[in-house]
């Protein structure tokens, strides 16, 4: 059977970087003192005000590994806490997969709250809609629309609810999740467009395509095929993605109320593909089967996408890009922000909280936590979490300089995308990290003094980010 194109609504990673570069340049940045100085109220002393952490889990059956490691080194969370001297904290845990539920209210007692993270699970559905559950949480109605399945003593409907502190509070998300996010479980939390007819099917067609779906709630994107071999919607070449405007709406209106919940973020998100290898694939490297059909892995080819892109991480945005050191200390949130716009993830979820004057989100592999270091990477998430609500977030430069360096960064990028050709090279570096996407087959290199033409031949390798 010949692979089928589809006619979905498009939205281009071009018009992402539209969006983010609108953001960008209208946003209220001015506030941060074009000199580099801390936004009004910010002091470069540690402060100690009182904090709320909710943890917000994506309790689906392949998050099992990673919630064991996460509730195995929250210790060092809790001791960072206290090395800092923030006493005052409170934890409250949630789940998504399915409809979002609280599990545990406000609570000061730690080791309560380790005890009931280490007997969560994972046996939530598969329905899991992150940006919904933010909102959830968020929403001025002290959690009405989770569902209540709080563990003793605050079993009782009147206590299982999630009451944010107000004034001189910081407001903390921790969430893993090892998935896009879906379709809203709930009506009322949807966008306009976005239903179970245009969403696409978590599990692979028995029948082909148009065959009935009862868990159609995967977020819908383009370029792709229907190939029959894998009965499943793959992405079929290394074009940008194109999320499904409803979904790209879904990103502003969760930033918004980020934002005006003046809430940080910590998100830790699977940025080499989506655990659910069952559902529509939407990356085009050695990750997919219709890839490696059309490669074979004993060929070399240039075929594959170098910023490694699939529907998780142009939602949420790609840990790839972080501007950090290797134990993720001294987090460059001007940098990052410039690098995720650079590679076509401006209109991710963290792109528009960085850019905003005080807004701060930090994205982590969360394949990391498992990985061969793995205590060692937790740990370290641990630290970045408490440190991330000791300080004010760092101040953004003037609106010119932003400007200027996003505007250098891109135009290579709106003339050849890093994502489509293979005659770009694009290197940024930081004092403390260097970021390189190398794509190209020509290099120029300019001293003061003279210029000198090289021209390279480069292997190309597709190992997933």
């Amino acid at each position: 059977m010949t692979p089928r194109r589809t006619t979905s609504p498009t939205f281009s990673s071009y018009a992402f970087v539209a969006l983010a570069t609108t953001l960008l340049f209208s946003a209220p940045i001015a506030s941060a003192a074009s000199n580099g100085t801390l936004a009004p109220g910010c002091t470069l002393q540690a402060q100690s005000t009182p904090t709320d952490f909710l943890m917000l889990i994506d309790g689906s059956s392949s998050m099992c590994p990673y919630i064991g490691q996460i509730t195995a080194n929250l210790g060092a969370f809790v001791k960072g806490l206290k090395d800092k001297n923030i006493t005052d904290a409170r934890f409250a845990i949630a789940t998504f997969g399915d409809q979002p539920q609280l599990i545990l209210p406000f609570t000061s007692d730690a080791d309560l709250t380790n005890k009931t993270l280490a007997g969560l699970g994972c046996n939530k559905g598969g329905q899991e809609a992150g940006l919904e559950a933010i909102r959830i949480a968020l929403a001025p109605n002290n959690g009405s629309d989770f569902l209540k399945s709080c563990v003793s003593p605050y079993t009782k409907s009147s206590q299982c609810v999630l009451q944010w502190r107000t004034g001189a509070v910081t407001k903390s998300i921790i969430m893993p999740t090892d998935e896009d996010s879906d379709l809203p479980y709930l009506d009322r939390y949807r966008m306009p467009g976005q239903t179970e007819g245009k969403a696409l099917c978590a599990l692979k067609y028995s029948d082909g395509v148009g065959a009935t779906c009862d868990y159609q709630f995967e977020p819908p994107f383009t370029p792709k095929v229907f190939w029959s071999s894998g009965r499943q919607w793959y992405r079929y070449n290394k074009n940008p993605i194109q999320l499904d405007p409803a979904y790209v709406a879904e990103i502003v209106n969760t930033t918004k109320v980020i934002l005006d919940s003046n809430v940080i973020i910590s998100l830790l998100v699977k940025s080499d593909y989506n655990a659910n290898t069952n559902g529509p694939i939407s990356t085009w490297d050695n990750t997919s089967s219709l890839w490696t059909a059309t490669y074979p892995r004993n060929k070399l080819n240039p075929d594959y996408d170098p910023t490694f892109a699939h529907t998780s991480v142009l939602q949420y945005g790609h840990p790839k890009y972080n501007a950090q050191n290797g134990d993720f200390s001294n987090f460059n949130k001007t940098q990052t922000l410039i690098n995720l716009i650079a590679n076509g993830f401006g209109g991710s979820l963290q792109a528009q909280v960085l850019n905003s004057t005080n807004g701060l989100m930090r994205v982590y592999k969360i394949q990391d936590l498992t990985g061969e270091n793995g205590d060692a990477v937790t740990q370290n998430f641990w630290q970045q979490t408490v440190n991330m609500v000791e300080y004010c977030p760092p101040p953004l430069p003037s609106a010119d300089v932003i400007k200027s360096l996003a505007t250098t960064t891109t135009t290579a990028t709106k003339t050849t995308p890093t994502t489509t050709t293979t005659t770009t090279t694009t290197t940024t570096t930081t004092t403390t990290t260097t970021t390189t996407t190398t794509t190209t087959t020509t290099t120029t290199t300019t001293t003061t003094t003279t210029t000198t033409k090289t021209t390279t031949k480069t292997t190309t390798t597709t190992t997933a980010a």
